[in-house]
């Protein structure tokens, strides 16, 4: 895809989901309503949905670099665990900063009281390591659940658009964009109330891309290095199930407001990002290599 092409689909692709995003509000009123429920999942194929028209309607071989393989699993298990660890640093950070208390842990020196929650393993006093294994199969299947849905976003996203948007706009420029536009696809359900209830237009507006982008550099390692979309995948489907678990599940002091939150959020995904992109990067210098996902093909999409 030439970077013009890409620019247009990406504008055609916001259009065509806000126009349904604003159709499904006025249809079921908010985006946490259960009208609103199937319309959310829909939209979720919509990212492949365009890559499936654009290939069918405007570029034969749209798809020669995307792979249907799973790749080297063990991306696969790190891809369920990341959105684990990120949520569990900020629920430290929210701890040890007073801000709040989880909803679903009770931590001690022994180990961890978990009061409430999904979690596989069952409630009540866990040592660390029976805690650990408990949120690391928990996320692992709600992650496999999930990606019913996160499929229909990440072969657009990441099997379809990571490699050229690269390709045209470098890897610092391509993913942080990818990140951006992932974020601005969500702008009316966010400004709706959804996600960031307190704060619409910060969220909608900034918050939320912010933090898709930093989401975006830690996908596009995992695929890249597992020659593979499905890591991204398994990471979308675990950031939606344990990870927002996680965060949302805590019940701030009096006198904190959630972008106390989110902010930490933010940075704790810019910051594993960032590690992400150097690794990459220095990857890349080092062997000579293109940082993109193999291809059965070489060349780039015209």
């Amino acid at each position: 895809m030439s970077k013009a092409s890409i620019i247009k689909f990406l504008a055609a692709l916001l259009l065509a989901s806000w126009a349904v995003q604003g159709l499904m509000l006025y249809v079921a009123g908010t985006p946490d309503s259960a009208a609103a429920a199937p319309w959310l999942v829909g939209l979720m194929f919509f990212p492949t949905l365009a890559a499936i028209v654009y290939r069918v309607g405007f570029n034969k071989t749209a798809f020669r670099h995307v792979t249907l393989r799973l790749g080297n699993p063990a991306y696969l298990l790190l891809a369920a665990l990341i959105p684990v660890a990120t949520a569990m640093i900020v629920l430290g950070v929210t701890l040890l900063a007073g801000w709040g208390q989880s909803d679903y842990f009770a931590f001690g020196r022994a180990g961890v009281t978990i009061v409430d929650g999904p979690w596989l393993l069952g409630l009540g006093g866990q040592s660390w390591p029976t805690f650990a294994a408990n949120l690391t199969l928990t996320a692992a299947a709600y992650a496999a659940v999930n990606c019913v849905a996160t499929v229909g976003e990440e072969f657009g996203w990441r099997g379809f658009l990571q490699k050229p948007m690269i390709e045209q706009f470098g890897i610092t420029g391509g993913v942080a964009l990818l990140g951006v536009v992932w974020g601005a696809w969500h702008l009316p359900t966010i400004l709706a109330g959804y996600n960031y209830p307190d704060t619409p237009v910060l969220g909608g507006l900034v918050l939320f891309p912010v933090l898709l982008a930093g989401a975006s550099f830690i996908m596009a390692w995992l695929t890249i290095r597992a020659r593979s979309f499905w890591p991204a995948v398994v990471m979308h489907g675990s950031i939606n199930g344990v990870h927002q678990g996680i965060v949302t599940h805590i019940t701030l002091t009096p006198g904190i407001t959630r972008p106390y939150v989110d902010l930490t959020e933010i940075v704790v995904d810019l910051t594993v990002g960032a590690i992400c992109l150097w690794v990459l990067t220095a990857s890349g210098r080092r062997h000579g290599q293109a940082t993109t996902p193999a291809s059965k093909h070489d060349a780039s999409d015209s």
